[in-house]
């Protein structure tokens, strides 16, 4: 298997760790839905990795910086979480856009404009926010997952696909 789609359901809870365990997986794409927690560092493993999506759930906690360590990516979209802290540098997350992570207000460093401090709120503030006000994603119901963004991820999937039997 090199790819799962699993976006745009209504699964819920952490991500399993035992994801690092798929090492031929290609594309990984688990946005909109309700994710909660970290990001699990496992996900360092899938050293084949070239198309990570997490957008729209409900992550906390700051991006693994062992992700840095991946070669194949290309593509990143950690946006409209709640994730903390300073983005890893380091080859590919030195070459993703801003708009890769937007929407984490707690999330500092390039690409983003917002430069870290020591200003960020913790994982456990998040979390009690985050069970008093489902505001951030009530937007969600009005930007669905359109047919337009799906063909045109599906052809990034297949260019990406292309590329590697080259």
């Amino acid at each position: 298997m090199t790819s799962v789609d699993l976006s745009s359901n209504r699964f819920e809870g952490d991500i399993p760790n035992s994801i690092g365990s798929l090492s031929s997986l290609v594309l990984l794409n688990l946005s909109h839905n309700s994710f909660r927690g970290h990001i699990p560092a496992e996900i360092a493993k899938l050293h084949a990795l070239e198309a990570l999506d997490f957008s729209w759930n409900r992550l906390i906690g700051e991006i693994p910086g062992l992700l840095s360590s991946l070669t194949f990516f290309e593509v990143l979209n950690l946006s409209y979480n709640h994730l903390a802290w300073r983005i890893p540098i380091g080859k590919q997350f030195n070459t993703f856009p801003n708009d890769s992570c937007c929407e984490n207000p707690d999330l500092c460093g390039f690409p983003l404009s917002k430069e870290c401090g020591n200003n960020n709120v913790s994982d456990e503030s998040r979390l009690e926010q985050d069970d008093d006000d489902d505001s951030f994603f009530c937007e969600r119901i009005h930007m669905p997952f359109t047919d337009i963004q799906r063909n045109m991820y599906a052809l990034l999937i297949i260019i990406l696909l292309l590329f590697r039997l080259y």
